[in-house]
Order: C-alpha cells, then structure tokens, then sequence
C-alpha cells in the first residue's frame, strides 16, 4: 500500500465516478482503475461495488475512515519535517468569508509577507457556513470568522469585537426626515426609526441577516425590503448608492482598506444599531488535533499584535 492509491481511493469515494475522479486527479481512468485494482488486491476484498451508480462497499466504508486518518497524519507528519527544514519554504491556507476578505486580509498578508516572503498564501473563502465546513474537513489551516463554540475541538483567538451600524443613504434622510442629520449622530439607535424607509436586504442564513430579521422581530415591524443580496459589499454599494437603508458591520466603514471607495462611502450617514445581538468576536481558529505549522502560528501572532490595541474597540480597523 503506498499514499498515492490511498489518495487516489479517497478521491474516487468522494465523486463516486471514475471520469470525473480521474479528471480532477489528472490522470487517465485507466490508470485510477489500476490504482484501485491494486488496493483491492493487497487486501483481497472489493472496495467499490462497480454497479450504476458506483458504491462503497462494507470493506470499502471501513477503509476510508482510516484512509482519511493515515493521510491526515502524512499531511501533519510533512508540515511537522517542514518546519524543522525550513518553515518559510511552507504553504499556508486561511479559510475567510469572501466579503470580509477585502476588509481584513490586505494589512495582515502584506505584514506577513514582509517577514515570510517564501511562504504560499492560498485563499478558501465562501459564506461563513462554507468557511467553517472547511475547517472542520481540514481544508484550510486556520480560518478567520465569527467565533464558534466548539471548544472542544477548536483552539481561537480573538481578533476583535465586530459591531453593526445602520447606514443610511443622505438622499434618504433628506427625503424622508427633512435633514441630513435629524438624529445625534454616535448614539447608538433602535431600527425602527427608519421603519418606513425602503431597506437593502441580506440573506437570512448569514449572520448579518439573523441581525436584520431579529432588531426588525425585537422591535415589532416587518422592514420594506427593495432587494436583498448575498454579498456584504454588494448591500454597502448599493446603499450608499441610494437603493435604501441597509446595517452592516462596523469594520467595513472604518477599514482604510475598504474597497469602496471614500465619496461613495461619504454618501451615507451612520448610526450604531440599538441591538445586542449586533456584535459578534471574530476570531482566528484552528482544528486542537491537527499540526498548527509554524507559518500559522507566525501569522495567528502578526493577526494578534495587529488588532491587539483594539480588542475593545468596535470601531477596529478591520
């Protein structure tokens, strides 16, 4: 048995077909077919029941649970050897939701950078349910999100305390309050104030969205929403844009960073929202049981020291 036809066997499990198992491994079918004939082979049992469609058989089933287990150990055991070689030669892959990306990934890649130059960064990013499913299926090394409460298996750091606002289009405010500034701004103020303003909305099953639906719920009124999108950056455009009144996290506005530009960003007035559950930790985490290399930990403590002197600030550069 060597680690090529395990990795081969997971892959082929995985896509449960031997074209597409092939042309994800770049090899031909017939050569995935003599990978799996071997292992069959060494252990004198089927894998695969090679019916339509393809199956795991019982001996098959059991396999891959060790077969995931003995190449997650080569994969500890290699960034283990790495490191004592030469960590800085090494890869690194950081999990983080795509829109919080542009906010918070530029300042801590271009300071790790600076120090690690040989180290590969590479990006799997995706909603924040996506992002945390790659930690746990060991796809990414650390990842960077909303904290989760998993401290059995995960190890997290907090980066800093993200916060929302509620942003609101000047047009906005003159049409429907007479002013630009009928409220003081600074204080942190209930949603329903803006009530009959029309809202740009986001998706209910992000974290942003459960902030949304619940100050609405919390304070008795359904918003108008005019559109409703998935991507935070896309809401923030569109807002300040004039679409309608929109919450988004604090660290989107303050970020000198922020892909948006400042006169667009200018366009709008902002409240802190009067809600709780409207602030969250976001954190750095990793998996207890698997080999945090040395470019992780070099990058968890440059993320450390970079957010350290606004721990308790929600207005954070992030």
């Amino acid at each position: 048995m060597n680690f090529l036809n395990l990795e081969y066997f997971v892959v082929l499990s995985e896509e449960m077909n031997f074209s597409k198992a092939a042309a994800r491994l770049y090899i031909s079918q017939q050569s995935l077919s003599a990978h799996i004939h071997k292992l069959e082979h060494e252990f004198g049992l089927p894998l695969f029941d090679r019916g339509i469609p393809l199956q795991l058989t019982e001996a098959g089933t059991y396999f891959l649970e060790s077969a995931k287990v003995i190449l997650d150990e080569k994969a500890n055991l290699e960034k283990h050897l790495s490191d004592l070689r030469d960590f800085q030669c090494g890869d690194l892959t950081i999990g983080i939701p795509s829109s919080r990306s542009a906010v918070v990934l530029p300042q801590l890649v271009i300071n790790f950078q600076k120090q690690f130059p040989q180290v590969n960064i590479h990006l799997v990013e995706g909603d924040s349910n996506e992002i945390t499913q790659a930690l746990y299926d060991k796809r990414t090394d650390i990842t960077i999100g909303f904290e989760l409460n998993d401290p059995e298996r995960l190890a997290s750091e907090r980066l800093y305390l993200e916060t929302t606002q509620i942003v609101v289009p000047n047009q906005i405010l003159e049409q429907y309050f007479k002013t630009r500034a009928p409220l003081l701004q600074g204080k942190a103020l209930p949603l329903h104030i803006f009530g009959d303003c029309p809202f740009v909305g986001i998706n209910k099953d992000t974290w942003l969205g459960n902030v949304l639906y619940g100050a609405c719920r919390k304070e008795g009124f359904h918003p108008n929403i005019v559109m409703e999108t998935k991507n935070t950056i896309s809401m923030l455009s569109l807002c300040c844009g004039g679409a309608g009144i929109c919450i988004c996290p604090s660290s989107f506005l303050s970020a000198r960073w922020s892909p948006l530009s400042r006169q667009l960003l200018s366009s709008a007035t902002t409240f802190p929202l009067l809600y709780e559950e409207g602030q969250s930790w976001i954190t750095l985490s990793h998996l207890k049981d698997r080999y945090l290399s040395l470019a992780a930990r070099a990058f968890t403590k440059i993320a450390k020291q970079f957010y350290a002197p606004n721990e308790t600030d929600s207005s954070a550069e992030a």
